[in-house]
């Protein structure tokens, strides 16, 4: 992972320049932020997730791409980048996922995922106007693919733990981008939904690679 450094510095770089109100600056960075991520993927090794991890940071970049303009339609086209590419992601993790177990993991993790998805919709869904079903489809698959990543079977115990914090920080950056969409701004909103979607981004690329590897 010799290109990690690099890209954590990129990063910086990106979040310091929208922190300091260099916002034009950034606008420019911003559709080379997730495709740095491809310096990661080792597609020389025998990594069966290789292709489908590339998709997944494709259409993520699309996404990217499409929100940095307005309107309804490049709106719909970045949230539909997007839902490809968590399909992908829930696609890896359902390849190293471990046979259902009704156990209290199980239980609990379902649980407290369904309550988050239906608070935080109920929260939204008065603001929402036309975009309910968009949204409400986008919400439930970007709540299956963190159960996914919960529930996969990373063999190496710190990569599992990146795939979940990564999982999680993707549904922390959405949850705060629909706030500012359809709620109301925040002090800083920026900077703080793209810090959480750069974590999100790098720690599942990085735990997926990196579990492959240690396989």
């Amino acid at each position: 992972m010799q290109y990690s450094w690099f890209i954590g510095a990129f990063y910086l770089l990106y979040l310091a320049l929208i922190l300091f109100g260099f916002e034009d600056l950034a606008f420019y960075m911003k559709p080379l932020l997730v495709p740095s991520l491809l310096l990661l993927i080792p597609f020389k090794s025998v990594f069966s997730a290789k292709y489908k991890l590339f998709y997944a940071v494709l259409f993520s970049t699309l996404g990217d791409v499409f929100l940095m303009f307005g309107g309804t339609l490049f709106f719909v086209l970045g949230l539909t980048s997007f839902l490809t590419a968590h399909l992908m992601y829930m696609m890896i993790f359902k390849s190293v996922r471990n046979p259902i177990k009704f156990n209290l993991m199980y239980i609990f993790s379902s649980l407290i995922i369904a309550v988050y998805f239906c608070t935080f919709l109920s929260f939204l869904w008065p603001h929402l106007g036309p975009m309910k079903a968009p949204v409400f489809i986008y919400a439930a698959i970007l709540s299956i693919m963190l159960w996914f990543a919960i529930h996969s079977n990373a063999p190496h115990p710190f990569s599992r733990f990146m795939i979940v914090l990564g999982a999680l920080s993707f549904v922390i950056s959405d949850s705060m981008l629909s706030t500012r969409l359809f709620y109301g701004t925040f002090e800083n909103a920026h900077f703080f939904i793209m810090s959480s979607y750069l974590v999100a981004q790098f720690l599942l690329v990085f735990g997926i690679v990196k579990s492959r590897i240690s396989k």
